[in-house]
């Protein structure tokens, strides 16, 4: 990987919890870091939900190694979101590479 490929913006955003008015869990999202990454769809999968098949796009974020960034982290591309399913990093410690399905 090299750095010119990052040519995309993505922010990262942590969750945070808190109780509603009746009680309820409310989950909000805060933005942890905007980086420069090489995004790109990897590819399709389905999901079956009520009972009916629904397609998702699996993409792939690159970035510049962050010790800080997991997977319980969400990333923000542009209209698109993403729930991380998955990162590894290479042997370096240089890039990390995030498995994402965009969020419905």
């Amino acid at each position: 990987m090299h750095a010119g490929r990052l040519r995309d913006q993505v922010t990262f955003q942590t969750a945070t919890q808190s109780e509603g008015a009746g009680g309820q869990p409310l989950v909000s999202w805060a933005d942890y870091r905007t980086l420069w990454a090489n995004v790109h769809p990897k590819g399709m999968k389905e999901k079956e939900t009520s009972g009916k098949p629904e397609a998702q796009t699996e993409w792939i974020v690159e970035t510049r190694y962050d010790s800080g960034l997991n997977q319980q982290m969400r990333v923000v591309f542009g209209s698109h979101t993403f729930q991380i399913v998955g990162f590894t990093w290479d042997k370096y410690k240089r890039w990390m590479f995030f498995t994402c399905l965009e969020a419905a």
